[in-house]
This record gives C-alpha cells, sequence and structure tokens, in this order.
C-alpha cells in the first residue's frame, strides 16, 4: 500500500530506504486487471494481503481495493494485513467479513522504546487498546509476532500473562530482531542460535502454560513448498515494481513497464518474476539428496546460503521438548504438527 510509516523503529529494516511511495489508482487497475487474468487462467481461490509501511495510514484505499475485488464475479477471497495496529479500529475491520491480523507487541518498557511514533511517543496504550478492542470481534483472527532481543528474552512470561489479562485472543510467534549496520541505535546482542534453543524449549513451555497454541514447528511437509512458488504468487510494490511475495525485499525489486496493455498480464507478470520461482526443492539436486527433505522446505529465493533447513527452529531442542510435552499429555498445542 506504502512505504510511508508513521512509527520510527530503530530496528526496522527498511531504516535506509528513502522512497516514500503510495499505491496510486494506477496501480490499483494493475491489481484489478491482474486477479481477473488469474481467473481467466482458472484460479478462483485468493489470499489478498496488505502491507507497508504502515498500510492502515490508506484505509480508504485498502477498501477502495478490498470493493473491486469483491465485485469480481466467482471469486474466493480471504484477506490479511501486516500492521502496527496504531490506527486499527473495529470499524475498519467490520468491513470485513473476516480478516487476518499480523501486527507486534511486547511489554510498555520495551514497545514504547522499540516501536515509537516519528514523534518519540509510545504506542503501547494506544496498540494495547486497539488490540483489545479487535479482539473481542468475531471476524478477525489475530496474530502478535514477539519480537525478541537481549533486552525482552526474559519478559516472554509477563508478556503471556498480560494478554491473558487483557482477554487478547491471539496466535503468538516469536522472532529474532537482525541487526543491520545502518541502524546505529540499535545492537541485539542475543546470539541467534541461542535464541533458538530458547523459542524451541522455553517459549514452548511458556505458551502452553498460558494455554495458547504452538504454531511454528520445524516439520514442513515436501509438497508444501514455499506460497513464492505458488503458479500466481505477486508482490506488487507501490511504485508498480515486482517482487515473488511479501517476503521480497525492496532492494531485490523487479521494474517492468505498467504503460503497457498485455492480453493476458497475469502470465506476463509471472514470467517478469520466473528467475526467482526456479529455484524450487524438486528440481535441486542437493535437496532431492537430502535426508531431511521431508522436513523442511528445500531451497527458496530469499535465503541466500543453498541449504538452511529448518532455521525458525533448534531442531533437536524441539524434538526433545515436543516429545515430552506429548508425554504428560500436551500434543494437543501443537497445532502445526
Amino acid at each position: 500500500m506504502t512505504e510511508h510509516c508513521n512509527l520510527k523503529c530503530p530496528y526496522c529494516y527498511q531504516n535506509n530506504f528513502e522512497n516514500e511511495g503510495t499505491l496510486t489508482s494506477k496501480s490499483i487497475n494493475i491489481i484489478i486487471d491482474y486477479i481477473e487474468s488469474v481467473m481467466r487462467n482458472g484460479e478462483q481461490n485468493f489470499y489478498i494481503y496488505f502491507f507497508g509501511g504502515e498500510p492502515l495510514l490508506y484505509k480508504n484505499k485498502i477498501l477502495e481495493i478490498k470493493s473491486k475485488i469483491e465485485q469480481i464475479p466467482k471469486i474466493n477471497v480471504i484477506f490479511g494485513i501486516g500492521t502496527n495496529s496504531y490506527l486499527l479500529t473495529p470499524e475498519f475491520l467490520n468491513e470485513f467479513n473476516h480478516i487476518i491480523i499480523d501486527t507486534v507487541l511486547t511489554l510498555k518498557e520495551d514497545q514504547d522504546i522499540m516501536r515509537p511514533t516519528k514523534g518519540g511517543n509510545g504506542t503501547y496504550d494506544k496498540i494495547i487498546n486497539n488490540l483489545r478492542e479487535a479482539s473481542k470481534l468475531k471476524n478477525i483472527t489475530l496474530n502478535i509476532d514477539y519480537n525478541t532481543h537481549n533486552g525482552n528474552l526474559y519478559d516472554f512470561e509477563n508478556f503471556l500473562k498480560l494478554l491473558n489479562q487483557e482477554q487478547i485472543k491471539a496466535n503468538i510467534e516469536c522472532y529474532y530482531l537482525d541487526n543491520y549496520d545502518f541502524n546505529l541505535n540499535f545492537n541485539n546482542t542475543l546470539n541467534y542460535d541461542d535464541f533458538l534453543k530458547w523459542k524451541s524449549s522455553i517459549a514452548i513451555r511458556l505458551l502452553i502454560k498460558y494455554g495458547f497454541s504452538i504454531k511454528g514447528s520445524p516439520f514442513v511437509p515436501y509438497n508444501f513448498e514455499c506460497d513464492g512458488y505458488n503458479e500466481w504468487s505477486i508482490k506488487l510494490f507501490s511504485d508498480t515494481s515486482l517482487g515473488i511475495c511479501n517476503a521480497t525485499h525492496y532492494n531485490k525489486r523487479i521494474k517492468w513497464n505498467s504503460a503497457l496493455k498485455h492480453e493476458n498480464i497475469a502470465k506476463h507478470l509471472q514470467q517478469k518474476i520466473s528467475n526467482f520461482k526456479e529455484n524450487k526443492s524438486k528440481f535441486n539436486s542437493q535437496c532431492q539428496n537430502c535426508s531431511l527433505i521431508g522436513l523442511c522446505k528445500g531451497k527458496i529465493y530469499c535465503h541466500d546460503e543453498l541449504c538452511k533447513p529448518m532455521d525458525s527452529y533448534d531442531f533437536d531442542t524441539f524434538i526433545n521438548e515436543y516429545i515430552y510435552q506429548t508425554k504428560i499429555g500436551n500434543a494437543k498445542f501443537f497445532t502445526s504438527i
């Protein structure tokens, strides 16, 4: 939707990015043309995800896109949004039959330092209230990321207590905050391997203790590859450049001449990003010969290394924790296995 943002997070991967474009009417028309072209190629089911910057800076444009998409005959669509939730309101959410919300939250002291407004004000009080109100609605799925660093690792239990106290119903996932050399005011001294061990053991125990499901897993069936390899998956930046999926970094965007008309725009745009989609693990000899291919997604385009299987968990630690939790009757909490 935009590369503008209303917050100034010291760790953000876009802090060295100066382009602050917004989605134009022309871009919106391209989105609709693309969807209609995909449907002519035989697809009816869509997941439409709004992201930024902060997409809720342009709520009216989001609702304009939603309205136009829903007017397309025979379409089945699920909507999602990645937002900091500072501008999230029940009025906006009630425009959707159902919407998936991905957001970020930590405890007040950390939240106000790590995710302040551009004017330097804290955001915790407003965002916790917005999430509390959103959680009351029946038409949302709320996913909260706990962005983990050395300063908040040991606050995770109190964070889960807080969510229960505030009656915020959500799926919780722990992520690691990376260091970038241009973010001089942030340095995560938490070792990544130590984070993975914590996430694969202590974090799991705490989530179960407070009644939260374990949504992640190192096990990914081979036939379920990265969503970016979906035949029609595409990311449209606000300047009309292209990527393979929402994870495509802005510095990997692909330019194309959006002024030209194409009879089959769906296939034309997929051809533009085809180089990204050629790295399927089923065509990669290293992946085919690897004993772990049944457990991981194989080679995916956004990893620099050839192979990083199951890099979101420490495999051995997770296995031990899963076996232990299963033995004491907690297997039901592992909803991704």
